[in-house]
């Protein structure tokens, strides 16, 4: 289909797709929205209920904790202040919201005011029946005696308990008729004194207590009167009326919007049949273009052979290859021109075609620009070399022409049966053209077998030497450069042989790292320099792999041997080679973090040899930069290097690496921009080479290479 024709069905179809998905969100949405306002309106009216039942429960208890109150008041503003987030904003409903936030402003001084009355109310008439048990229990009476002491007693007896009696009952049934009774009895004690002098204080304090009740009681009934009587809950159900109000016109907007898209989307469905029956006819022609298309994908356009893509997808059914290459092609271009080439190739291919049966020629293939590929099947009763011959003999007996010109042509052949098929031939087929013969069959390479035979040989010398303790440490020395003196060692791995000669790593590392000895040399190689260790104050530095930090007997030799002598740990630098990757690896981050936790300090060792993994610097948090021999060793001949070199010591500060050396210093000249850097050890031979031994002195004052 046309461009024109897609392009509409794209923008209708996104329109369509929009809708639906903004309509139902939008309805889902409302609906939540709804539901989530009236859960929290009939939320909000239980706690103002809530209120006034524990204002109650607080007047009739005779021990209360008023902190319950307000915690219901404290509930109500935070509902109150949901609702000023999430209620319209439409006039009606913020000036309903604002009343309800004057009603539970009014209602918490009110609260705080009867909280104040009810105490002191409470405590009165708790004290009340006190002080008259202290009385009864200061004044025993047994039975009624006729003497006139006696019935005075009794009467003010009575009138104590009638006090307490009104008391309570005016307090538990708020009854303000109460109140003069309660004044006339008060106005009684103030004429009526103590039957004895003695009991005037407590008469006293008996008539404080009463005044403070018919003073309070009044002024409490009416503040909890006021409390109930506020219009909360009609407020309430204003803003509920005006938020619902609110809803429906929001619904009514929605649903019209609905029913909109619903009938576009009523006439996308209409337009999409029609493009449907017009993409049916677009697909039938495209699809018919893309087979012939997947055809050309896999064929050589010039000769029509299958090329290389399609020999990729075949399966591994061949039993051997033919690689053929034409005879200085190119000095067939360029005296006859690349029209002459093509002409050529094609002629080629005709001829190979004619040579082969129907099911071979269908296996031939055009790989590159002038080689061709035979693949022969198991069953095939011709040997590849006598085809070879037989292709080789039509070709150079063939007459090649070019506008009526002869071309002579001439081919070479590789020939493989050994996997994989395609590049063993090619290996053949140079060595064709290394031997200036016509036909060559793939061998076993004999360097290949030499290498095997001398890796054996290598893996016999590795054992023999740690079954002899022959793997041993060498020390090169690093010059201090802010003291002048030789205060640490580098430990390199040496074999020593019978005969008295010493393989560096470069001869036996590769093949330890293959058959998996590396970790037993590592372990050799730190038993043998812990006596040298023992023998002086120096640091000394210990190269680790992957491997090595992942061995669980190296790893348990360094916790044993650290944690015995941790000043030693303090002395260790682990260098850790910049292309080791640790990050990710659980088990080299916890070793690393581990020998850290035991004083040892770590030091990426060849920085700014290739790629300088600085987010797994930072994350390691090392302490030592080893910048790489390659930028040390031109620093004096080469601006590029130097300026590498003055960026690696700008990040090492910047990421507070604490020490950074400088490997391979070479000459005095070298050493001498070295220290005008500031970079603060040296390594290399113009400071020391690697000896079997320590220097003399292990804190030498090495004159000579001070930097003048």
């Amino acid at each position: 289909m046309k461009q024109k024709s897609v392009l509409p069905l794209i923008i209708l179809g996104t329109i369509v797709l929009f809708s639906f998905v903004l309509t139902d969100w939008l309805v889902r949405e409302q609906a939540n929205h709804a539901n989530n306002l009236h859960s929290l309106f009939q939320q909000t009216r239980i706690h103002w209920l809530q209120l006034e039942k524990t204002l109650l429960a607080e007047n009739a208890a005779l021990y209360s904790d008023y902190g319950d109150s307000q915690q219901w008041i404290r509930q109500l503003q935070q509902d109150l202040a949901i609702f000023n987030n999430t209620l319209p904003e439409q006039a009606s409903a913020q000036n309903a919201l604002q009343r309800l936030k004057g009603d539970l402003a009014a209602t918490e001084e009110r609260v705080e005011h009867f909280h104040t009355q009810l105490a002191m109310i409470k405590n009165s008439t708790q004290q009340l029946p006190r002080l008259l048990s202290r009385y009864l229990t200061h004044h025993p009476h047994g039975e009624p005696s006729q003497t006139p002491h006696h019935e005075t007693d009794r009467q003010y007896l009575a009138m104590l308990s009638r006090a307490v009696s009104e008391v309570v009952l005016a307090k538990t049934s708020g009854d303000l008729d109460l109140a003069p009774s309660l004044k006339s009895l008060i106005d009684k004690m103030h004429q009526q004194p103590p039957p004895s002098s003695m009991d005037t204080p407590f008469h006293q304090l008996f008539l404080r207590h009463l005044e403070v009740i018919y003073r309070t009681l009044p002024g409490f009934l009416l503040t909890l009167e006021n409390i109930q009587k506020l219009p909360f809950l009609d407020h309430l159900d204003i803003l509920l009326s005006r938020t619902e109000q609110a809803q429906r016109k929001q619904l009514a907007w929605i649903s019209t919007l609905h029913g909109l898209l619903a009938a576009i989307f009523l006439l996308l469905l209409i337009y999409a049949g029609w493009l449907l029956i017009r993409m049916q006819k677009e697909n039938r022609r495209l699809e018919a273009a893309r087979e012939a298309l997947d055809i050309a994908v896999i064929s050589d356009t010039l000769t029509g052979l299958p090329n290389r893509l399609a020999w990729s997808q075949q399966g591994d059914d061949a039993q051997a290859v033919l690689l053929m290459n034409v005879d200085r092609f190119k000095h067939i271009n360029d005296f006859y021109g690349s029209n002459a080439g093509d002409q050529i190739l094609i002629q080629l291919t005709r001829l190979l075609i004619s040579q082969l049966d129907g099911q071979l020629a269908g296996r031939l293939y055009r790989v590159g620009g002038d080689d061709f590929a035979l693949r022969l099947p198991k069953d095939h009763p011709e040997s590849p070399t006598e085809l070879a011959k037989r292709l080789l003999f039509a070709i150079e007996h063939h007459d090649f022409s070019f506008e009526g010109r002869p071309v002579r042509l001439s081919v070479s052949i590789g020939i493989s049966e050994h996997a994989p098929l395609l590049e063993t031939a090619d290996l053949a087929l140079k060595s064709v053209k290394r031997k200036r013969t016509r036909i060559q069959v793939y061998q076993a390479d004999e360097g290949l077998e030499k290498a095997v035979e001398h890796n054996l040989h290598m893996v016999d010398v590795i054992l023999k030497a740690l079954e002899d303790d022959c793997v041993v440490p060498w020390f090169q020395p690093l010059l201090n450069n802010h003291t002048g003196r030789v205060d640490r060692y580098e430990c390199l791995m040496r074999i020593e042989m019978p005969d008295g000669t010493v393989l560096t790593p470069w001869q036996f590392l590769p093949v330890a790292q293959e058959a998996r000895l590396q970790g037993q040399m590592s372990r050799a190689l730190f038993r043998q320099a812990l006596r040298y260790m023992n023998r002086t104050s120096a640091g000394f530095s210990l190269n680790l792999s992957m491997s090595d930090m992942e061995d669980e007997a190296l790893v348990k030799l360094f916790s044993q041997t650290f944690s015995k002598q941790p000043a030693l740990a303090r002395r260790i630098t682990i260098e850790i080679l910049e292309t080791e990757d640790v990050q990710d690896n659980r088990k080299v981050e916890r070793f690393l973090q581990h020998m850290r936790d035991l004083g040892c300090t770590l030091a990426i060792d060849d920085f700014g040899s290739g790629y300088s993994n600085l987010s797994q610097l930072l994350k390691l948090g090392v302490d030592q930069l080893k910048i790489d021999a390659s930028l040390i060793r031109n620093l004096d001949s080469s601006p590029q290097s130097l300026a590498t070199v003055r960026a690696i010591l700008e990040f090492a500060r910047a990421a507070q690496v604490k020490t950074v050396v400088a490997e391979h210093v070479s000459s005095h000249q070298i050493q001498r921009i070295v220290h005008e850097l500031g970079i603060d050890y040296s390594q290399g031979y113009w400071v020391g080479k690697p000896e079997p031994e320590l220097l003399p002195e292990e804190l030498l004052q090495a004159e000579k290479l001070q930097t003048e």
